[in-house]
Order: C-alpha cells, then sequence, then structure tokens
C-alpha cells in the first residue's frame, strides 16, 4: 500500500484531534513524518537498494552514495565482461594484511574494498587498483529520499507528482502507523502534552516490532554452503581429521 503525504498528515491530525492546522502547522507535522520515516529506516535498515558506480582504469577510490547507511555488500564487473566479483571487506588497518606496503602500486582485478569517511561523503578503496575500467555494483541500505528530492526526480518519470501532496512515503507497507505515531508523540510533546509518552511508547513497539519481522524479507533460516554438503561447512565433514 502506498500512502501519500497527504493521507499521512491528514492521519495524524485525526490522531491528534485536529482536523484544520491550529497547534500545529502542515510544515511541522510533514517535518516530523519525514523524520519518522527517517528513524524506521535508520533503525531497521528496510530500505535496501543497489547503486553501479563505473570506474576508470587505474582508479582506486570512489565516494559512495550519499544516502547510504550502510553497505550490504560489493561486486566487481570488468568492462566488457559478464562475471561479477564478489569484493571481500576488510576494515582499514586489517587491510594491511592483503596490500601490506602495495596499495597504491598493485594492479589486477580488485578482489577486496576498505571504506574511510562518513556519509555523506564515505570513501571506498579498492585492491588491487583496476587494471581496467569496470563497475562496481554497490548493494546498501540507505535513508529515505526527501519529499523535494522526489518531486525533483518525478519531473524525469512518465507521471510526476502534481502536487507536493502527493508524494509518497518510503516506508514498508504496512507499517505506515509507525510513521504517525512518531509524528503525533512528536508534535504532542512540543505542545507540552504528557500523553506524548503513550505516542512514543507505542511508536518503539511498532519500530521494534518492525525489527524483528523485516530484518530478513523471509520467514527461511539460511544456510551454510561447503562442498558436496549445502547444510553443512566445510570443517564438519573435512577428512583431514578436524571435521566428523
Amino acid at each position: 500500500m502506498t500512502v501519500t503525504l497527504q493521507t499521512a498528515r491528514a492521519a495524524v491530525r485525526e490522531r491528534l484531534g485536529e482536523s484544520r492546522p491550529r497547534a500545529w502547522k502542515d510544515t511541522e507535522l510533514d517535518r516530523w513524518i519525514y523524520e519518522g520515516c527517517v528513524a524506521l529506516a535508520r533503525r531497521c535498515e528496510t530500505l535496501q537498494t543497489t547503486f553501479d558506480h563505473d570506474l576508470a582504469a587505474a582508479t582506486q577510490s570512489f565516494t559512495m552514495p550519499a544516502d547510504v547507511l550502510r553497505i550490504y555488500r560489493c561486486e566487481w564487473q570488468d568492462d566488457g565482461e559478464t562475471t561479477r566479483y564478489t569484493l571481500d571487506y576488510r576494515d582499514f588497518n586489517n587491510a594491511d594484511a592483503v596490500w601490506w606496503t602495495s596499495q597504491e602500486t598493485s594492479q589486477g582485478r580488485p578482489i577486496m574494498y576498505t571504506m574511510w569517511g562518513f556519509p555523506p561523503n564515505l570513501k571506498a578503496v579498492l585492491y588491487p587498483t583496476p587494471y581496467q575500467a569496470g563497475t562496481v555494483r554497490i548493494y546498501y541500505y540507505r535513508v529515505p529520499m526527501s519529499w523535494a528530492d522526489q518531486k525533483a526526480a518525478s519531473a524525469e518519470w512518465d507521471t510526476p507528482y502534481a502536487t507536493f501532496d502527493d508524494t509518497i512515503l518510503e516506508v514498508p507497507s504496512g507499517w505506515e502507523d509507525a510513521v504517525y505515531l512518531y509524528a503525533e508523540y512528536c508534535a504532542l510533546r512540543k505542545d507540552n502534552d504528557q500523553r506524548w509518552q503513550e505516542a512514543q511508547a507505542l511508536y518503539m513497539e511498532r519500530e521494534n516490532g518492525l525489527y524483528e519481522m523485516t530484518r530478513r524479507w523471509t520467514d527461511q533460516p539460511g544456510q551454510a554452503v561447503g562442498g558436496n554438503y549445502p547444510m553443512a561447512n566445510a570443517w564438519l565433514y573435512a577428512d583431514d581429521g578436524g571435521g566428523w
């Protein structure tokens, strides 16, 4: 279910018992609604996306997307090839065990990456330095796009938003009420209405529920893969005496 800003604002006003702006301006409610979307994305990491970055040969570092919360996975693909290679991650200091003193001198197909800085200027460093041009595909968790940016982006789509109120909340379907509760408790807290504590408690309950239920978008367990025994790691059944 998609919910527009206008629908969300009306839902929050209904909860506050104020059908028309009196104690709280539309701009205030809009800001709190957006902050609620950001709070859910930050805590629950539900907004997942990918980003392809073209990298020239002999270029080792680049800036990650500005809306990144946390990186999940990186892949490398040489130009003109169809094979993608998963890059291992190393913390910056631990990368020394891989590149030693050849961080900037070795060239080849990248096998690992590390990062330094913080969003929106988080830098990624590949190793070895790409010997030819290619594409880095980044899988990451992101913050919601602001409604102003959504409107700007919609101008390039077939059906742009007619008004600012038509922009869509970036929140998982079925969890919109968590955003309403966030805006409600912010509004009541501003008004020194002690009911804000109840609204906040209900919001935290929804947030925790979202975190537990949608941390992974499946109810199926993961599995360890190894050799011809896909349900167990290799060390469990190795013939060298180290396993079963």
